[in-house]
């Protein structure tokens, strides 16, 4: 009987893998399939359905990928939806822990909003040092506020702007991880989502946009923060490219050689040499590259869209300490990204090839054996040190700046300063 039931299993499933194929060729090619087979095998077997309709699949799949492989480009072109999902993949998000962090085990830290001149509300996480006290006793939210800025106002504080990579908001998991590193160093830490991302306002995305945006931010800390505050910008993987336009803008400010303007310290963590360069090395267009078209459209595409980001060009703009961090085996943004990243740097203000030599550059390359890739560089043992060290090093660089200014000068210019920087740069790792 157990037999019996097999047999009848088995004839079952073949039967229902045969009807499969009859349908799924007839679907393809219609009722003269079945023509053609029988004129070539008879009745055609099983074996032979499967055999012709794996073939004809296979055929469908590689014809559609090469369509895709052909047309992705000139969709990516046409398409600033398809453009903004590739290149950001932001979108609103209001869930419940971007309005109470402290879901995410972020102790005494706010959520608020900055409305920029443009009327443009960007979601924001202030983050206080670890070693705040405590409210002895509930607060509104006027007190909590309060609260916050006093602590910011307080002399000799040091301030990390955080500007985030693509997807989905400030929360996400590693972006919090470093938060509390940074917070247990000492630094007040600014996180906050870009227009059009997570909880803050929808507008249109652009290089100029975001940093009007960024530097709007910094301004808003800057005319808050006590006597005595280095403010930091760190930026991670899109938000390397963001922070180093931002960095660039506010050295803008002033003349070339004055540097009162400029933040105190610029880290491109997991960054990019351009974003044309970017999306060349990402691994879903390496096989669009070989596609005469490809360069040419994505060059046009971005440059009409006003979203170069040359990091390269913006970091000889900036003056102060720089930290780059980068990982061997990042898989989105390749090491030589970084590499070439500390090689333009380097530049600034001397010939020194030391990773922290006369220009002020301090060079971080984790090796791939960790398998920290694009975001993992925050579960490595040594961040708590290096972040420290270069922490100390923005706060005298910031000390520097603001005696020159207070012994009479006029001008702090880049060379005194990148030859004060060389005595206390950080040695490579």
């Amino acid at each position: 009987m157990s037999q019996y039931l097999l047999n009848t299993n088995k004839v079952l499933i073949l039967n229902t893998i045969s009807s499969f194929s009859g349908r799924v060729l007839k679907m393809i090619f219609g009722r003269k399939v079945k023509v053609l087979l029988c004129h070539r095998y008879g009745q055609p077997t099983l074996w032979q359905q499967l055999r012709i309709t794996g073939l004809v699949l296979l055929a469908v799949l590689i014809g559609v990928f090469a369509l895709l492989v052909f047309l992705g480009p000139v969709l990516f072109y046409f398409s600033p939806s398809l453009q903004d999902y590739l290149i950001f993949r932001g979108s609103p998000d209001f869930s419940t822990e971007l309005a109470a962090p402290e879901l995410l085990n972020l102790k005494n830290a706010r959520a608020f909003y900055i409305t920029t001149d443009e009327g443009i509300k960007l979601g924001t996480w202030h983050i206080l040092p670890s070693a705040a006290p405590n409210p002895t006793s509930p607060e509104s939210i006027g007190s909590r506020s309060a609260r916050f800025e006093d602590e910011l106002r307080k002399d000799g504080s040091v301030a990390v702007i955080y500007f985030h990579g693509n997807t989905p908001s400030r929360a996400q998991a590693h972006r919090v991880d470093l938060y509390r590193i940074l917070a247990d160093l000492g630094c007040h830490v600014i996180a906050f989502d870009y227009r059009s991302f997570a909880d803050s306002s929808i507008a249109p995305l652009s290089e100029t946009a975001l940093v009007k945006d960024g530097m709007f931010v910094y301004d808003y800390i800057l005319e808050r923060v006590g006597p005595g505050t280095a403010i930091i910008l760190w930026g991670h993987s899109l938000g390397s490219g963001i922070a180093a336009s931002v960095a660039a803008a506010l050295c803008g400010r002033g003349s070339s050689s004055d540097m009162q303007h400029c933040a105190d310290g610029l880290v491109l963590h997991a960054g990019f040499t351009d974003l044309l360069s970017a999306i060349q090395d990402n691994s879903l267009a390496v096989v669009m590259n070989w596609v005469p078209w490809f360069t040419p459209l994505v060059r046009s595409t971005l440059e009409q869209r006003d979203l170069m980001f040359n990091t390269t060009a913006n970091v000889v703009r900036v003056s102060g300490p720089l930290l780059v961090l980068h990982a061997q085996d990042d898989d989105i943004l390749p090491v030589t990204h970084g590499r070439a990243l500390r090689v333009a740097a380097s530049g600034r203000g001397g010939d020194s090839d030391a990773a922290g030599g006369a220009s002020g550059v301090t060079y971080i390359e984790f090796s791939g054996d960790f398998g920290y890739s694009h975001n993992g560089i925050v579960e490595a043992p040594e961040l708590r040190q290096i972040a420290g060290e270069y922490i100390q090093l923005c706060r005298e660089f910031h000390s520097l700046v603001q005696d020159m200014y207070r012994s009479g000068a006029s001008l702090v210019h880049r060379s005194r300063l990148i030859a004060a920087l060389h005595a206390h740069a950080l040695p490579l790792r």
